[in-house]
């Protein structure tokens, strides 16, 4: 099996993989208080591409969880929630 070939082959099972958890984690929010849930995927800079979602779909809550991997920075909010809140 050629490189390229191993590589799709990881990038689709990691699409499904995490299109699971996605919803996984959509069921749960609409067992708690959220009327509705979107489920975006998108293949670039994860920042950026929040912000202009949640632009175009006129959103006025963003729920992001942090990890705190970074720097002191964002050992508070984690990188990409630092990110879109800097933004505005």
């Amino acid at each position: 099996m050629a490189a390229w070939e191993k590589h799709d082959l990881v990038v689709k099972d990691l699409e499904h993989n995490s299109k699971e958890l996605l919803e996984k984690y959509k069921s749960k929010a609409l067992l708690q208080a959220f009327t509705t849930t979107e489920i975006i995927s998108a293949a670039c800079n994860a920042g950026e591409e929040i912000l202009r979602a949640a632009e175009r779909e006129k959103m006025d809550t963003i729920v992001m969880g942090s990890r705190g991997l970074s720097t002191s920075s964002e050992l508070l909010v984690g990188s990409r929630s630092y990110n879109v809140l800097l933004a505005e």
